[in-house]
Parts: C-alpha cells; structure tokens; sequence
C-alpha cells in the first residue's frame, strides 16, 4: 500500500459520523474475537473477552487528531474496570507525545502502569495498514489484529 491509499483510508475512516465510527469499533471488536460494547454510551469499551488464558481490553479512537492525557485516563479506567491484563487502544491517527498534555506521560503516571501490571499496545490506524512494529509486537499478544491488517 503506498501512501497516497494510506491517507486516503485514514482520511475516510477518521472523517465519518460518530455512530460510524462507533460501529466501526465495534465491528473491529468482533474481527478481534472479542465482545464488543454495547451500542451507544459503551462505557469506555469497545471490546473485552477472553483471549488463550488472558483478558484482553480494546478501545477504538478514530479521531482525526492525535489522543491526548484525557484518553489516556479513559484507556487506564477501562483497563482497570475490566479487569484486563493487556489493553489495546486503536487510535485514527496516533497520539499526542509533549510532556505537558501527551497520551504516554499521562498513562505512565498511574502506579500499575508503571509496575508493569498491565501489558498495552498504543496502535493508529496507520500501524495497522503499515504492519509496523508496534503492530508486530502487539500481534505476540492478540494474533487476530492480523484481521484488521487486511481490512480496508
């Protein structure tokens, strides 16, 4: 895929209607394996099932900006709610990496994140369709994400 199909499925998947997007979490949810939320207010999930012998969480963004702090304190309470042991975030187009207001310094200041309690894998649409090495390392824990590789 070269990058001019790239943007062209970010732009399209990013730039749909709310209830499209949260359809879209949903089925990507299901392709997972997992149960996906209810439709509506989903109450910080889009998807959570067992997968081999561990939970798994999985939250949708597909926003056209990058995630900052506050999704960040939602992906943590939906681990933590769910009682998940890996957490997997989809965000449209990735994430938001300044000290101050940044997805990563904020979820690295919850205290099981930091003991490594939680196992998490931080994806955008664009590690998904590039088959990046986040993806790559998030495929050790959930093999099916290999389902939305192939999606478009």
């Amino acid at each position: 895929m070269d990058g001019v199909e790239l943007r062209a499925i970010v732009i399209s998947k990013t730039r749909t209607n709310s209830a499209a997007k949260q359809r879209a979490g949903r089925a990507y949810a299901k392709m997972l394996g997992l149960k996906p939320g209810k439709l509506g207010r989903d109450e910080l999930v889009d998807g959570y099932g067992i997968v081999g012998d561990r939970s798994i969480y999985f939250q949708c963004k597909l926003s056209q900006s990058p995630l900052g702090a506050e999704y960040a304190d939602q992906f943590y309470c939906g681990l933590e709610m769910h009682e998940a042991q890996i957490g997997i975030m989809l965000a449209g187009v990735g994430y938001i990496d300044r000290e101050k207001d940044g997805f990563m310094v904020r979820l690295k200041r919850y205290p099981r994140i930091k003991q490594g309690i939680f196992t998490y894998h931080l994806l955008s649409l664009e590690d998904i369709y590039t088959r990046s090495a986040r993806f790559l390392l998030a495929l050790g824990d959930l093999p099916a994400l290999e389902t939305l590789s192939n999606e478009q």
